[in-house]
Protein backbone atom coordinates (compact mmCIF):
# COMPACT_ATOMS: atom_id res chain seq x y z
CA UNK A 1 0.00 0.00 0.00
CA UNK A 2 2.80 2.64 1.16
CA UNK A 3 4.56 2.05 -2.02
CA UNK A 4 1.52 2.34 -4.40
CA UNK A 5 1.42 5.76 -2.35
CA UNK A 6 4.08 6.99 -3.20
CA UNK A 7 5.52 5.82 -6.49
CA UNK A 8 1.74 5.94 -7.66
CA UNK A 9 0.34 9.01 -6.73
CA UNK A 10 2.98 10.74 -4.85
CA UNK A 11 1.09 11.10 -1.46
CA UNK A 12 4.10 9.62 0.65
CA UNK A 13 7.60 11.40 0.57
CA UNK A 14 10.62 8.89 0.74
CA UNK A 15 10.80 9.34 4.50
CA UNK A 16 6.82 9.12 5.14
CA UNK A 17 7.29 5.85 2.86
CA UNK A 18 10.37 4.73 5.46
CA UNK A 19 8.08 5.39 8.21
CA UNK A 20 5.58 3.29 7.42
CA UNK A 21 7.30 -0.05 6.29
CA UNK A 22 6.74 -2.24 9.30
CA UNK A 23 3.32 -0.73 10.43
CA UNK A 24 -0.27 -2.11 10.53
CA UNK A 25 -2.49 -2.29 7.56
CA UNK A 26 -4.44 0.27 9.43
CA UNK A 27 -1.83 2.33 10.55
CA UNK A 28 -0.74 3.07 7.13
CA UNK A 29 -4.05 3.31 5.85
CA UNK A 30 -5.16 6.16 8.38
CA UNK A 31 -1.67 8.30 7.16
CA UNK A 32 -2.72 7.63 4.05
CA UNK A 33 -6.06 8.87 3.88
CA UNK A 34 -4.58 11.80 5.98
CA UNK A 35 -2.11 12.54 3.25
CA UNK A 36 -4.99 12.76 0.52
CA UNK A 37 -6.85 14.77 2.76
CA UNK A 38 -4.91 17.24 3.05
CA UNK A 39 -4.34 17.42 -0.67
CA UNK A 40 -8.33 17.61 -0.80
CA UNK A 41 -8.70 14.01 -2.41
CA UNK A 42 -10.51 10.75 -1.22
CA UNK A 43 -8.87 7.77 -1.19
CA UNK A 44 -10.74 4.78 -3.03
CA UNK A 45 -9.75 1.09 -1.42
CA UNK A 46 -9.94 -1.34 -4.70
CA UNK A 47 -10.80 -4.55 -2.85
CA UNK A 48 -10.11 -7.88 -4.19
CA UNK A 49 -11.74 -10.29 -2.91
CA UNK A 50 -11.01 -13.42 -4.36
CA UNK A 51 -9.03 -14.81 -1.76
CA UNK A 52 -11.67 -14.14 0.92
CA UNK A 53 -13.59 -16.67 -0.99
CA UNK A 54 -11.33 -19.47 -3.52
CA UNK A 55 -8.67 -21.86 -2.81
CA UNK A 56 -5.23 -21.25 -4.29
CA UNK A 57 -5.39 -18.10 -5.67
CA UNK A 58 -0.96 -17.59 -5.20
CA UNK A 59 -0.72 -21.00 -6.63
CA UNK A 60 0.96 -22.38 -3.18
CA UNK A 61 -1.70 -23.08 -1.23
CA UNK A 62 -0.70 -20.48 1.14
CA UNK A 63 -4.23 -18.80 1.61
CA UNK A 64 -7.58 -20.63 2.62
CA UNK A 65 -10.52 -18.83 2.28
CA UNK A 66 -12.78 -17.37 4.82
CA UNK A 67 -16.33 -16.50 2.77
CA UNK A 68 -15.84 -13.24 4.40
CA UNK A 69 -15.49 -9.91 2.97
CA UNK A 70 -12.41 -9.57 5.18
CA UNK A 71 -11.96 -5.51 4.11
CA UNK A 72 -14.62 -4.67 5.37
CA UNK A 73 -14.40 -6.29 8.47
CA UNK A 74 -11.65 -4.97 8.89
CA UNK A 75 -12.27 -1.28 8.17
CA UNK A 76 -15.28 -1.37 10.13
CA UNK A 77 -13.90 -3.32 12.95
CA UNK A 78 -11.31 0.01 13.34
CA UNK A 79 -14.13 2.62 12.74
CA UNK A 80 -13.77 3.31 9.25
CA UNK A 81 -16.78 4.21 7.61
CA UNK A 82 -17.19 2.76 3.75
CA UNK A 83 -19.17 3.84 0.63
CA UNK A 84 -19.02 0.17 -1.27
CA UNK A 85 -19.22 0.09 -4.86
CA UNK A 86 -19.56 -3.30 -6.91
CA UNK A 87 -18.48 -3.70 -10.12
CA UNK A 88 -19.71 -7.87 -11.67
CA UNK A 89 -19.41 -10.06 -14.34
CA UNK A 90 -21.70 -13.27 -15.32
CA UNK A 91 -20.09 -16.11 -13.59
CA UNK A 92 -19.54 -18.22 -16.87
CA UNK A 93 -17.05 -15.44 -18.29
CA UNK A 94 -15.51 -15.21 -14.94
CA UNK A 95 -15.00 -18.99 -14.49
CA UNK A 96 -13.91 -19.00 -18.46
CA UNK A 97 -11.41 -16.26 -17.71
CA UNK A 98 -10.15 -17.61 -14.52
CA UNK A 99 -9.11 -20.81 -15.94
CA UNK A 100 -7.96 -19.75 -19.10
CA UNK A 101 -5.45 -16.95 -17.56
CA UNK A 102 -4.06 -18.33 -14.46
CA UNK A 103 -2.02 -21.43 -14.37
CA UNK A 104 -3.20 -22.42 -11.05
CA UNK A 105 -6.89 -22.46 -11.54
CA UNK A 106 -6.27 -24.20 -15.48
CA UNK A 107 -7.80 -27.94 -13.54
CA UNK A 108 -10.64 -25.50 -11.45
CA UNK A 109 -13.09 -27.31 -11.03
CA UNK A 110 -16.91 -26.24 -11.47
CA UNK A 111 -17.92 -27.27 -8.14
CA UNK A 112 -15.30 -25.55 -6.19
CA UNK A 113 -15.43 -22.31 -8.34
CA UNK A 114 -19.54 -21.95 -8.23
CA UNK A 115 -19.62 -22.51 -4.68
CA UNK A 116 -16.74 -19.71 -3.94
CA UNK A 117 -18.97 -17.76 -6.31
CA UNK A 118 -22.24 -17.83 -5.17
CA UNK A 119 -20.71 -16.59 -1.47
CA UNK A 120 -19.03 -13.83 -3.16
CA UNK A 121 -22.87 -12.96 -4.53
CA UNK A 122 -24.21 -13.50 -1.38
CA UNK A 123 -21.95 -11.08 0.57
CA UNK A 124 -22.25 -8.40 -1.97
CA UNK A 125 -25.61 -8.40 -3.88
CA UNK A 126 -27.08 -5.92 -1.31
CA UNK A 127 -24.53 -3.37 -2.21
CA UNK A 128 -24.45 -0.66 -4.80
CA UNK A 129 -23.56 -3.33 -8.10
CA UNK A 130 -22.79 -2.51 -11.64
CA UNK A 131 -22.58 -4.61 -14.44
CA UNK A 132 -18.99 -4.99 -16.23
CA UNK A 133 -21.52 -5.48 -19.80
CA UNK A 134 -23.22 -1.96 -18.68
CA UNK A 135 -20.60 -0.13 -18.31
CA UNK A 136 -18.38 -1.60 -21.53
CA UNK A 137 -21.47 -0.64 -23.48
CA UNK A 138 -22.53 2.91 -21.74
CA UNK A 139 -19.44 3.69 -19.93
CA UNK A 140 -20.21 7.69 -19.86
CA UNK A 141 -23.46 7.19 -17.96
CA UNK A 142 -21.90 4.23 -15.55
CA UNK A 143 -18.67 5.15 -14.40
CA UNK A 144 -20.54 8.80 -13.87
CA UNK A 145 -22.90 7.11 -11.07
CA UNK A 146 -20.47 5.31 -9.79
CA UNK A 147 -18.33 8.05 -9.03
CA UNK A 148 -21.59 10.23 -7.77
CA UNK A 149 -21.91 7.36 -5.11
CA UNK A 150 -17.99 7.55 -3.97
CA UNK A 151 -18.42 11.44 -3.77
CA UNK A 152 -15.30 12.00 -6.41
CA UNK A 153 -14.63 13.89 -9.47
CA UNK A 154 -15.31 12.20 -12.84
CA UNK A 155 -13.15 13.32 -15.82
CA UNK A 156 -14.88 13.96 -19.01
CA UNK A 157 -11.84 12.62 -20.86
CA UNK A 158 -11.92 9.42 -18.70
CA UNK A 159 -13.35 7.35 -22.23
CA UNK A 160 -10.44 8.53 -24.44
CA UNK A 161 -7.11 8.36 -22.12
CA UNK A 162 -8.20 5.40 -19.90
CA UNK A 163 -5.86 3.15 -21.21
CA UNK A 164 -2.83 5.52 -20.86
CA UNK A 165 -3.45 4.58 -17.13
CA UNK A 166 -1.13 2.15 -15.77
CA UNK A 167 -1.05 3.31 -12.29
CA UNK A 168 -3.15 0.32 -10.97
CA UNK A 169 -2.72 -3.61 -10.96
CA UNK A 170 -4.63 -6.19 -13.39
CA UNK A 171 -4.12 -6.47 -17.01
CA UNK A 172 -1.13 -4.73 -17.03
CA UNK A 173 0.51 -6.64 -14.82
CA UNK A 174 -0.23 -10.20 -16.14
CA UNK A 175 2.47 -12.17 -17.96
CA UNK A 176 -0.03 -13.57 -20.67
CA UNK A 177 -1.56 -9.66 -21.73
CA UNK A 178 -5.27 -10.49 -21.55
CA UNK A 179 -7.49 -10.20 -24.28
CA UNK A 180 -8.46 -6.40 -23.89
CA UNK A 181 -4.77 -5.45 -22.56
CA UNK A 182 -4.17 -3.46 -25.76
CA UNK A 183 -7.88 -1.82 -26.65
CA UNK A 184 -7.61 2.00 -26.81
CA UNK A 185 -11.55 1.98 -26.93
CA UNK A 186 -13.92 0.74 -23.97
CA UNK A 187 -15.72 -2.47 -25.54
CA UNK A 188 -16.99 -5.40 -23.95
CA UNK A 189 -15.31 -8.78 -25.02
CA UNK A 190 -17.04 -11.39 -26.45
CA UNK A 191 -18.57 -14.33 -24.43
CA UNK A 192 -16.06 -17.27 -25.27
CA UNK A 193 -19.33 -19.36 -25.44
CA UNK A 194 -18.35 -22.54 -27.20
CA UNK A 195 -15.26 -22.84 -24.28
CA UNK A 196 -16.17 -26.15 -22.11
CA UNK A 197 -15.82 -23.81 -19.42
CA UNK A 198 -18.11 -21.15 -20.42
CA UNK A 199 -20.65 -23.71 -21.00
CA UNK A 200 -20.39 -25.45 -17.85
CA UNK A 201 -21.50 -23.07 -15.90
CA UNK A 202 -23.65 -21.76 -18.02
CA UNK A 203 -25.70 -24.65 -17.14
CA UNK A 204 -24.69 -24.59 -13.34
CA UNK A 205 -26.97 -24.23 -10.59
CA UNK A 206 -24.66 -22.39 -7.84
CA UNK A 207 -23.78 -20.30 -11.06
CA UNK A 208 -27.73 -19.16 -12.04
CA UNK A 209 -27.76 -18.55 -8.41
CA UNK A 210 -24.88 -16.52 -8.16
CA UNK A 211 -26.07 -14.94 -11.12
CA UNK A 212 -29.51 -14.05 -10.21
CA UNK A 213 -28.09 -12.29 -7.13
CA UNK A 214 -26.00 -10.04 -9.20
CA UNK A 215 -28.87 -8.63 -11.41
CA UNK A 216 -28.44 -10.56 -14.06
CA UNK A 217 -31.64 -12.37 -16.27
CA UNK A 218 -31.59 -15.86 -17.85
Amino acid sequence: MEEQAKNWFSLLSPTEYQSLLGQSFINKLEFIIHKANLLGKKLVIRDWPTPNFLGNVLGDGSLFPSGLLEQKLYLSHHGFETCPVVISRRSADVYESLTRTFKQFHLLSIDEFSLAYLEYAKAVHHYPNFHYEDICQNPDSYIRQICSLLEINCYSSFANNFWKFTKCTGDNHLNQPSRGFKEEKIVALESNINSDFYIVAMQNEHCRQADRLLGYGG
